[in-house]
């Protein structure tokens, strides 16, 4: 923003503020509503944080975790398994 003209930060804002309403009048509702509920379910966010354990770095933290757990005997609070049944 430091190499531009106040002029075309101006106008970015003035397009930005009157894009925003139209983009909220047009947009489908309906999707909206199906996507939110998709990506906001038990299960979706479950299988999300299940795969982000497969990162590089998580992975090797979630094997450390899972060798607390045995040592101290608890239980996993979920697994992958039980979201297929």
């Amino acid at each position: 923003m430091t190499q531009v003209d106040q002029e075309q930060i101006l106008v970015s804002a003035i397009l930005f503020a009157v894009g925003v309403p139209i983009y909220v009048f047009f947009a489908p509702m309906d999707e909206m509503h199906e996507l939110k509920e998709a990506f906001l379910s038990r299960e979706a966010i479950l299988e999300r944080s299940y795969y982000q354990g497969e990162v590089f770095l998580a992975h090797f933290l979630r094997h450390i975790k899972w060798l607390i757990y045995r040592t101290k005997h608890i239980e996993k609070a979920w697994s992958i398994e039980e979201l297929s049944n």
